[in-house]
């Protein structure tokens, strides 16, 4: 009895049917999922490091604020370096956004190239495989750069509440 493996959507993902599936995965498909999961973690850590860096930002910023408000047209010492903390942290911040550049695969540009180059078709799936795992490298670089960035802006941005938390007299 002869099984073939076949590829069902369902609900946006693939499911393999048939007997002993991993047998009868090839190595290629194997490899194109593992490259999709990888590129989408990839993605996933660069917006979870925007949206950490802007949030601590903004919390930052408003004790800051805060304890400005509360000492008026004299701040302390301690508000003046909660400041020089916050605004290192917007910077910083700034830097965490502009960094997200990963690479996507450009599909169209191998397919366009294939097809006028008159590539056959498994030429084409070998082009989009290499750009496939060249981005997976060069985003690993990226995404290194961008959590290096957000863990300085974290502790700025820590420094500075903390330093306007203690100059508000809530901790002592």
């Amino acid at each position: 009895m002869a099984w073939r493996l076949s590829v069902v959507q369902v609900r946006g993902r693939r499911r393999f049917d048939g007997p002993d599936t991993m047998a009868h995965m090839t190595v290629q498909t194997w490899l194109d999922g593992q490259v999709d999961r990888a590129l989408s973690r990839q993605r996933a850590q660069a917006e979870t490091a925007k949206l950490m860096a802007t949030f601590a930002s903004a919390l930052s910023g408003a004790l800051v604020g805060t304890a400005f408000q509360v000492h008026g047209r004299s701040p302390n010492t301690v508000d003046l370096v909660s400041l020089a903390l916050m605004v290192l942290a917007g910077i910083l911040t700034v830097g965490v956004l502009l960094s997200d550049r990963l690479r996507e695969v450009d599909h169209e540009r191998i397919l366009t190239q294939g097809v006028s180059a008159a590539l056959t078709q498994e030429e084409q799936l070998v082009a989009l495989r290499t750009a496939a795992l060249a981005a997976l490298s060069l985003n690993d670089d990226v995404v290194k750069r961008m959590r290096a960035l957000m863990l300085t802006q974290l502790l700025a941005a820590l420094g500075a509440t903390m330093l306007s938390a203690a100059s508000l007299g809530w901790i002592g």
